[in-house]
């Protein structure tokens, strides 16, 4: 239950920029390299924020999609955010119903607008249900629709066809043969469905990517339990435009095995990404690169984070015909998990890598190219920006051994969820918090005409509402507050008297 007196603020948007030295790099280089500089940028608000793919527009911005607990109508919202060549916010929507929607493809369409693939519990048969949104250029939604049955239905990744149709790929829990099967739709260009298919076996079967391969078919990379060797086989599909199989392969060995994303190559082959403990010398996951032919024949493989503990999430081919693979290491940050970005030569042989992370936890998802060749991976952190987690964005105009960093955190100017909206944010000089952001200890001032009245209070909630911290019948000033038991993190302070509150803020304590 939220106290009645907590006030968020509905209307900032702010901006730091701070020029540090890189937390953690690995990387092996064959001679000494030049700093280069890694822009990051975070964005969200003061609640959960995700990023699951970036995808380069048109106009040389990009585009992202992920989930909100920030904004929106539900307890999660798809989050949609459309910035500019310089990874500056230019908008930003929150899509969904009264329940939770989450967001995991987007790409931008004929008309200059955006499909986006997830799934939704607000809309549908039952339990959740693939998710299609279209929107136009701006962001704003022009139709969704839903598809599954009685059980869970996810998709994945989206891709627009040749006659503006989609097509989605995702697990279906509704349909098929097996605990969960790899579910694809083939719809209209107004989300009307054509065909679907279901594909698997009696066990996990799951389509992670898809994409339209250079002979205009569809191939489909994810994880299969009731095909290949063992516990978990990478699953590779190859589907013709009607629906039909063309040929379906497995990857792996003895162990874990899983394909999370893949791209078309200069050979009209197929590049794979996933991760794999089958080859791997000791307990934990490498990151798996599978190269093949046209018809999903092997012709190499290659392994990367040796002693990282890698999950390997996104790759792409470079004008060289190397590749960029990006995932996330459970042991690459100072603290915790961190961003793994490694380029490889044609081969998939080792040239540079490096970690990103700090004191909390990043993880990888989505890599796309800029144009000019600037490399962009987004995931997420707990480490940066204003909330419990938020939007996390690397751009580096190329892959050096050491780099010094420069942080961009935006905090968005959506409106907050109307739970948390109870009143607007009053911005009045009868309170200073200084320093806010503060470490140990802080002065709150208060203006001599509210110590003139009585029950004057002040009180800290965290950012559900509990509350947390109170001084009452506060008549001197300034009063020092001590960090205490709080943890670093966002927090909401209020001045108020008796129960109406006269002013509020957020306390931010690192």
């Amino acid at each position: 239950m939220r106290a009645n007196n907590l006030i968020l603020e509905n209307d900032i948007y702010l901006k730091m920029k701070i020029l540090i030295v890189i937390f953690s790099i690995f990387s092996i280089p064959a001679i000494a390299q030049f700093p280069d500089t890694a822009y990051i940028f975070t964005y969200g608000g003061v609640s959960y924020d995700h990023s699951r793919e970036i995808q380069s527009t048109n106009d040389g911005g990009y585009i992202l999609v992920g989930s909100t607990g920030s904004f929106g109508n539900g307890s999660s919202d798809i989050y949609l955010l459309k910035i500019d060549s310089a990874c500056s916010l230019q908008w930003s929507k929150a899509i969904g119903g009264n329940e939770v929607e989450w967001g995991y493809s987007v790409k931008q369409t004929f008309d200059n607008g955006f499909i986006i693939a997830g799934y939704t519990n607000s809309y549908g048969a039952g339990g959740y249900d693939v998710y299609l949104v279209k929107t136009d250029s701006l962001g704003d939604t022009v139709w969704t629709k839903s598809y599954g049955g009685e059980d869970w239905d996810l998709g994945y990744s989206v891709q627009q066809t040749s006659d503006s149709g989609f097509v989605i790929c995702g697990e279906t829990y509704s349909f098929g043969s097996g605990n969960t099967d790899v579910y694809v739709i083939k719809t209209n260009k107004t989300g009307d469905t054509t065909w679907t298919r279901t594909i698997g076996g009696i066990n996990k079967d799951m389509g992670y990517s898809i994409i339209i391969t250079n002979d205009s078919n569809y191939v489909i990379v994810g994880e299969t339990s009731s095909f290949g060797l063992d516990s978990s086989d990478v699953y590779l599909i190859k589907l013709n435009k009607n629906g039909d199989t063309m040929w379906t392969k497995t990857y792996g060995g003895n162990g874990i095995d899983v394909g999370y994303n893949l791209d078309n190559t200069s050979d009209n082959g197929l590049i794979l990404i996933g991760s794999t403990n089958s080859f791997t010398s000791g307990v934990g996951m490498e990151a798996y690169m599978i190269k093949t032919d046209s018809m999903g024949g092997t012709l190499w493989t290659q392994l990367h984070g040796t002693g990282f503990d890698i999950t390997g999430s996104a790759i792409k081919q470079l004008p060289d015909d190397g590749f960029v693979i990006g995932g996330t290491s459970m042991s690459g940050g100072l603290g915790g998990k961190g961003l793994y970005i490694v380029k490889t030569n044609s081969i998939g042989g080792w040239q540079t890598s490096a970690i990103f992370g700090d004191v909390q936890d990043e993880e990888g998802y989505s890599i796309t190219l800029g144009n000019t060749g600037e490399i962009l991976f987004a995931g997420t952190t707990t480490s940066y920006g204003y909330g419990n987690e938020e939007i996390y964005l690397i751009k580096v105009d190329t892959l050096v051994a050491s780099y010094t960093l420069e942080i961009d955190s935006t905090l968005d100017n959506l409106s907050p969820p109307p739970m948390m909206s109870i009143q607007s944010f009053k911005k009045t000089e009868s309170i200073k918090v200084y320093p806010n952001p503060f470490k140990v200890s802080t002065s709150i001032i208060i203006s001599q005409e509210i110590l003139q009245r009585k029950n004057i209070r002040f009180l800290i909630f965290d950012l559900l509402g509990n509350k947390l911290f109170q001084i009452n019948e506060i008549n001197t000033s300034p009063l020092t507050v001590f960090k205490g038991a709080l943890k670093p993190g966002i927090y909401i302070y209020t001045l108020a008297e008796n129960e109406t509150p006269l002013s509020s803020g957020k306390l931010i304590i690192y």
